[in-house]
Order: structure tokens, then C-alpha cells, then sequence
């Protein structure tokens, strides 16, 4: 790629976009149970172009930059961000998440986000490739490298120190999470429902009368009725909350007017109303068609419902006692921005309803895992995922699973958390990195152009 064409670069970055996308997002196919094959080829067809659009533009940008090696982290940090806009966000293959298991370099997401992770790792590479491949001298090259490993020495270091530390709060909730593993045809069942909704019923007898909690957590849309509609089953939760002193957390269908929402109601025993958090951000294709008059040619089967959602209008955190809560719905929790939003209005904790159920035994669930890790690492927040077949998760602030639930598996996961008392730099100046990023590419940029114009000067 370093002495390509500029179009030569873009086809070299776009086929490698395609090979990393569509080796990671074979998981699509899966869908195909729910759809017919001919459409899940489409669907990942349509994200191998997108990707290779994105991954193409890196090469060609490293190429404008110069072909400067130090650019390239730079550059790279701006696509990824660029993928996790709009209505087809995708935030999967980004480099950052692959250190969600690696502690003590993990936090330095709470500085700089995800970013700064994929950051990093493209740094670490570039100069790889430098004292690979470049023609700097032997200790030029030492140097370089040296440096490198003296910087991560120093991050490690810092990443035990911060694990090292203790975490002191006055304030206590006592949490417990429910993965019922319903299998999705089951769910799509509606003569099923109502023994789906006695099961939640029976299941939260026995767990509050197991456990003193003062919140109790369900996945989203435990099925895809109308269940805040049946006075039956919101009875029965209204009645355990209140003889338990505690509340239910639970995903739902909601209706107001004509429209419908993917929604997250909480049912407290101190109030008659039910607070409610209407998903923001849609699943194009699974919870609404982008385009429909261009994208719902392709048949696909039954994948969304006769009734599409809307979007719900504003993030806003749901209290509890003294706390205050922000609920993420699958695919919010994905996107760094949501949780940043709700931890600037006050969330003490994140809780991210899910049901990837869909996609069967596919690797999705570990992906979504490792997302939700870096928004509790980012924010300095526990974050409790919840999520219909796995994995449901208890995670602390600093990343570490306290407890997790196996895919594909029934169980109920129980924690005390405390009540975080500070913001990290991350929430105070979200993705600054990317604001260095736009500086540094435009000075190379201006150099670049100045260095051609001299030359084309001094051949007059």
C-alpha cells in the first residue's frame, strides 16, 4: 500500500474491509432460520460494500496524508468512528474491542473511549511495520521500538495501579439479573405468550423470595406483545414489588397513540405510574425498514413484524431510590454516545436490556459482551446486561465480569453495587481523541499540499 496510486490504495483497503467484515459477520447468515437465504446474502453483501467504502477511504486518506506512518492511528480512528453514525451504526470489527478481556490496558478506555484503544493497537502496528519495513536507520528503529515498549510498560503499569484500587461507597443496591433462555420461535408464538409471561411471574416469585433485591431485571421484549396491556400479568409484577419492596425492570412492546416503541418499563412499589426509557436507536431490518420503498423489494420472511417501531425522543435516566439509572436497548448500548449521555444527566449505573436470541449460538452475544465491558470502562460505571438466551453479565467499572450467565443457558445472577461518587475524563471530554485526529490529518494535509505546490513552483 505505501507506494501505491491513490485508487490503488482504496481497492487495497477496500478488499481488506471486505475480507474483515465478511469474515466477521458470517453470524448473519444465521438469520437465514428467520428468513429466506437470498436475502441474508444481501443484507451481508450490502455491509461487505459499506465496510469496503470505509476501509477503502482509510488507504486513500494514508495515501493524501503523505503515506505518513504516524497518520495512519489517526486516520483509522476517524473511520471507525465514522461506521457508528447514522441508521446502519456499526460498531463490530472495531479494533478497540478486542482488548476487552486485557484488564489493565482496558482502562485506558476510561481516558479516551474505545478510540483510543483501536488508538493504540494501529500504533503499535505502524511501527511494526516501520522497523519492518521502512528505511530508517538501525537506531532510528531501536529507538522507535523502544519507546513503544516503554509507553505500553508505563500503560500496564498504570492499568494495575487502577485495578489496585478500592472502591468505597455508603451507598448499596442490590441487583439481580434473569436470563430465561426462551427460544425465539416460542417468542414469535403468540398462543405462547401468556404461559411466557406466567413463567416471568412464577420465576420472580422464587428468586425475590430467594433474595432480598431492591431492583430485579429482565431482558428485552420478553415477548413481542403488548405486555404492559395485560392487567393480569402487571398486577401480579405490581404485587411482587410491593410485597417485596423492591422493583421489576422488563423489555417491552409499547403503544402510544398508533405508534409502537421497543420499550424498557420500570414497575417500583412507591409508584402508581411506570416510568418507561422508548428505544432510541433501531435495528434497521429488525426493528424497522430503512428505505422501504427501495429495501423491502427482497422478501424477508417474517425477520420484522407486520408493525414497525418508532424511534423514542430523548435519553433519559429512570431513578431508583437514590439512584439514577440509564437503560440501554441492544443496540444503544453498542454506540458509545448513549451511555455517555446518560452519565452526564447523573447515571450512577448502566443496564442494557438484550435478546440475541435471533442469532442463535452465533458469536454475537461475545461481541455484544465486549461492548457493553467498554461502556462500563468508559463511564466508570457498573453495567448489568441482561439479555434473554446470554450472555447476561455483571460488570464492574474498571471491566472485570463479576458474573456472568453462559449462552444459551437459565439462571439468575445477583450482585451488591456501589455508587460511583466520580466522573472519568472520557465522560467529561467524550472522544477528544478524534478532535486531535481532525488537527493532526489537516496539518499533514496543508504540508503535503505545500510541498507539491513548492515543487510544481520550482519547475516554472
Amino acid at each position: 500500500m505505501h507506494r501505491s496510486t491513490p485508487l490503488r490504495s482504496a481497492i487495497k483497503g477496500g478488499l481488506f474491509g471486505a475480507i474483515l467484515i465478511g469474515s466477521t459477520h458470517i453470524w448473519v447468515f444465521k438469520l437465514s432460520y428467520w428468513a429466506d437465504r437470498l436475502s441474508m446474502t444481501l443484507l451481508w453483501l450490502g455491509l461487505l460494500g459499506v465496510s469496503s467504502f470505509f476501509y477503502g477511504s482509510v488507504s486513500s486518506c494514508f495515501h493524501g496524508a503523505g503515506k505518513k506512518l504516524y497518520c495512519l492511528p489517526f486516520i483509522w480512528v476517524l473511520a471507525e468512528w465514522a461506521r457508528t453514525l447514522g441508521p446502519f451504526a456499526n460498531a463490530t470489527a472495531n479494533l478497540g474491542y478486542s482488548q476487552y478481556l486485557n484488564r489493565p490496558i482496558l482502562q485506558l478506555a476510561s481516558i479516551g473511549g474505545v478510540s483510543l484503544l483501536s488508538f493504540i493497537i494501529v500504533s503499535v502496528n505502524a511501527v511494526g511495520a516501520f522497523v519492518i519495513l521502512g528505511k530508517g536507520s538501525k537506531k532510528t528503529k531501536s529507538i522507535l521500538m523502544g519507546l513503544m515498549i516503554l509507553l505500553l510498560g508505563l500503560i500496564y503499569t498504570w492499568g494495575l495501579y487502577k485495578l489496585s484500587l478500592s472502591e468505597n461507597s455508603s451507598s448499596m443496591l442490590n441487583i439481580g439479573i434473569f436470563q430465561p433462555n426462551h427460544a425465539q420461535q416460542d417468542k414469535l408464538n403468540p398462543s405462547k405468550w401468556k404461559a411466557i409471561r406466567q413463567y416471568y411471574i412464577q420465576k420472580s416469585q422464587d428468586i425475590l423470595a430467594q433474595h432480598k433485591l431492591d431492583l430485579l431485571i429482565f431482558p428485552e421484549t420478553i415477548t413481542p406483545g403488548l405486555n404492559t396491556q395485560d392487567s393480569l400479568f402487571m398486577n401480579s409484577l405490581k404485587d411482587l414489588a410491593k410485597t417485596h419492596h423492591t422493583s421489576i425492570l422488563f423489555g417491552t412492546p409499547t403503544q402510544k397513540e398508533r405508534l409502537f416503541f421497543n420499550s424498557a418499563v420500570l414497575i417500583t412499589h412507591q409508584k402508581i405510574s411506570n416510568p418507561q426509557h422508548d428505544k432510541v436507536h433501531l435495528m434497521p431490518f429488525g426493528e424497522y425498514w430503512p428505505v422501504p420503498s427501495i429495501l423491502k423489494t427482497p422478501s424477508f420472511g417474517k425477520f420484522i413484524s407486520e408493525t414497525e417501531y418508532s424511534n423514542g425522543n430523548a435519553i433519559s435516566p429512570l431513578t431508583l431510590r437514590d439512584w439514577t439509572f440509564g437503560t440501554l436497548i441492544c443496540l444503544e448500548s453498542m454506540l458509545p454516545y448513549y451511555s455517555r449521555s446518560y452519565v452526564q444527566q447523573g447515571a450512577d449505573l448502566l443496564v442494557c436490556l438484550a435478546n440475541v436470541a435471533w442469532f442463535l449460538d452465533s458469536p454475537v452475544a461475545e461481541y455484544h459482551l465486549a461492548m457493553t465491558v467498554l461502556r462500563a470502562v468508559e463511564h466508570q460505571r457498573y453495567l448489568l446486561l441482561a439479555s434473554n438466551s446470554g450472555i447476561s453479565a455483571v460488570i464492574d467499572s474498571n471491566g472485570r465480569l463479576i458474573q456472568t450467565q453462559p449462552l444459551l443457558t437459565s439462571g439468575v445472577l445477583t450482585a451488591h453495587i456501589p455508587k460511583p461518587s466520580t466522573l472519568s475524563v472520557y465522560t467529561h471530554y467524550g472522544d477528544w481523541l478524534l478532535g486531535l485526529a481532525v488537527c493532526v490529518l489537516l496539518l499533514a494535509y496543508i504540508k503535503g499540499f505545500l510541498r507539491a505546490y513548492r515543487g510544481m513552483y520550482n519547475q516554472i
